[in-house]
């Protein structure tokens, strides 16, 4: 049995490794069609091509040993190491408790809030900018009704007091408003969510990556 001890960050990074070496060792041919007038396959005499497609194959098999003792030595170093983090509470709230959490949470908290920001924090900054474009087009829709209204009913009448005028138009304005429903604040606060999020993202990956570079693992294969 091999025996390696080493950091969390080089177990990556080799894994990483290893996961190109076996597809690209997974892409070359390990079965060739042998004949009489073919001595010669992939540029080797068929003798030296069979010595290499076992070489390759034991090569492959070694690596995805070695890969997935790395990968059981990672999981099991992520789910029994701790890090501290400040407490998430939500993105209208921060928080400055702090909380010990396995590097498996903190991993996965870290690609829930990403997502979180790519999809959900997003969709509403769209959301806020498509209402605030209907809300000014409904707005001008709205003022040229008035505008309207007000021809049709004072072009022909000469002796109408400017108070009446002003009294009616109100009254059109009223009939014909228009209002911005946001009871969250999303257009005032939105910003100051998604920099949030984006904060917690970059504290949480900075703590997370001196974990790994200083965590040590043993790996058996």
């Amino acid at each position: 049995m091999v025996k390696e001890t080493m950091t969390i960050r080089k177990a990556l990074t080799q894994k990483k490794v290893l996961d190109n070496q076996i597809a690209e060792l997974s892409s070359t041919k390990f079965v060739a069609v042998a004949t009489s007038n073919r001595t010669v396959i992939d540029g080797l005499k068929q003798k030296d091509w069979v010595s290499d497609a076992k070489a390759r194959f034991q090569s492959l098999n070694d690596k995805l040993k070695r890969r997935e003792a790395l990968a059981n030595a990672i999981m099991q170093a992520n789910a029994t190491n701790t890090v501290s983090v400040k407490k998430f509470i939500g993105v209208d709230k921060q928080s400055d408790e702090v909380e010990n959490i396995s590097f498996a949470s903190a991993i996965a908290r870290k690609k829930y809030l990403n997502d979180l920001l790519q999809t959900v924090v997003l969709d509403m900054q769209r959301a806020v900018l498509q209402n605030s474009k209907e809300y000014q087009l409904a707005e001008r829709h709205a003022d040229d009704k008035v505008t309207e209204r007000l021809y049709q009913e004072f072009s022909a009448v000469t002796q109408a007091s400017g108070k009446v005028r002003q009294e009616r138009e109100k009254e059109l304005r009223d009939q014909y408003a228009v209002e911005l429903l946001d009871p969250n604040k999303l257009a005032e606060n939105l910003m100051s969510f998604k920099e949030y999020i984006e904060n917690y993202l970059a504290e949480i990956d900075s703590i997370l990556g001196h974990a790994t570079e200083v965590t040590e693992i043993t790996v058996e294969y």
